[in-house]
């Protein structure tokens, strides 16, 4: 490794070959990686290894040394999240001046971590779809609250506070950033750097746009895995009742089991034929060639989540419905994408965007999150040398 170096501490993510092009576009030949694993005996499942510096670290018998020594020549330590493994690698990292510490931001470190109330992200109908409003419900998350403060040096959610208030950077949304500052999770002078894996030109290399054959009728995507925070039933609850010759497509592939099974339930119940799940992983590029079809798009978060999904539904021309609760809200109004709200969707809003306003998002997304815009803004934030 030479000093001017980044290395790369990622798993086995279906967005990290995304990743990799926009470094190395950004760093050419200065990028090694190193990819967490559980099972050296098998295949990587997501990420290529046709790339020159990569080696792999095996949580079975792991050692931080190894780690320690891949620090000694390098300026950055990208960490792609903050699970449990990096964040113990974070808070075993010595204080050095010699190398920067960047996070990823994928959400879930802050969003899922029992110190940040993630109860304020389900609606009241997904609280009670998971029977979280009884009273003995009420009793045990308070007792495991107390228990919390009790053991919290030790919880692993606060090993990743602690870890995070070691970062020199997060390279994300300014949505994101925002709120890890309003609530003191980065420590001052931390700075933002504009990310994201989703490099609108590289995601469509595969996928052909321009044709697109469908029968006549309205194709809803809704939400974009099985958690809760989807707040699925909010949704079907609403369109329930509105008529016509509406498709419902709903993508569960991943999340949780038990709240998948429940979803599938509901939905199969409330909107009977229209109710078309998808409960298996499909690579990158099908996907994306699946969502050309799609006409609106409803995503009922109240944080950002999906953000990757809704860039390329927008570019793809798809109309956008967000919760007004979302911290997309903001990033969506800087980006002056054309976007509704949950609470207006009815019969008359319920139907596809006119050109202009395709072109016009089409031309917003190109500007933010193309390759080349990503590519310059982290040889900006953290220089050519």
């Amino acid at each position: 490794m030479g000093n001017n170096n980044l290395l790369h501490i990622a798993s086995d993510e279906k967005f990290i070959n995304l990743g990799i092009q926009l470094f190395e576009e950004a760093f050419p030949g200065r990028n090694v990686w190193r990819i967490v694993r559980e099972d050296p005996a098998k295949e990587l499942k997501h990420v290529s290894t046709d790339i020159k510096d990569i080696d792999f670290y095996n949580l079975n018998g792991f050692s931080t040394n190894r780690y320690l020594e891949d620090l000694r020549e390098v300026k950055y330590v990208v960490f792609h999240n903050a699970d449990s493994f990096k964040t113990n690698l974070i808070l075993n990292t010595p204080s050095d001046a010699k190398y920067k510490l960047l996070w990823i931001f994928w959400g879930a470190e802050i969003y899922n971590n029992v110190y940040f109330n993630a109860s304020d992200y389900i609606s009241s109908a997904t609280k009670k779809l998971l029977g979280t409003v009884g009273i003995s419900e009420l009793l045990g998350s308070f007792i495991k609250k107390i228990k919390r403060q009790i053991w919290k040096s030790n919880h692993p959610h606060f090993r990743t506070l602690r870890a995070i208030k070691k970062i020199d950077a997060v390279l994300g949304l300014h949505s994101d950033f925002d709120l890890l500052k309003q609530f003191n999770f980065v420590k001052s002078t931390c700075i933002h750097v504009d990310f994201s894996y989703f490099a609108i030109d590289y995601l469509f290399k595969t996928v052909n746009v321009d044709i697109k054959e469908k029968d006549n009728s309205l194709n809803i995507l809704i939400g974009n895995s099985a958690t809760p925070t989807n707040n699925h039933i909010d949704i079907f609850n609403l369109i329930n009742e509105i008529q016509g010759d509406l498709k419902f497509v709903v993508p569960l592939s991943y999340g949780n089991n038990e709240y998948k099974n429940m979803i599938l339930d509901k939905g199969y119940s409330l909107l009977k034929g229209r109710f078309h799940p998808l409960v298996d992983f499909m690579p990158i590029s099908k996907y994306n060639q699946l969502l050309v079809d799609c006409d609106v798009a409803i995503f009922n978060h109240f944080r950002q989540q999906g953000f990757g999904n809704m860039l390329t539904l927008l570019w793809l021309g798809v109309k956008v419905f967000i919760n007004e609760n979302s911290s997309l809200k903001e990033e969506l109004k800087r980006m002056r994408i054309i976007f509704y709200y949950v609470n207006d969707i009815n019969n008359k809003t319920l139907t596809p965007l006119t050109k202009i306003e395709k072109d016009h998002n089409r031309y917003c997304v190109e500007q933010h999150y193309s390759s080349e815009k990503i590519v310059s803004s982290l040889i900006k934030s953290l220089g050519k040398k």
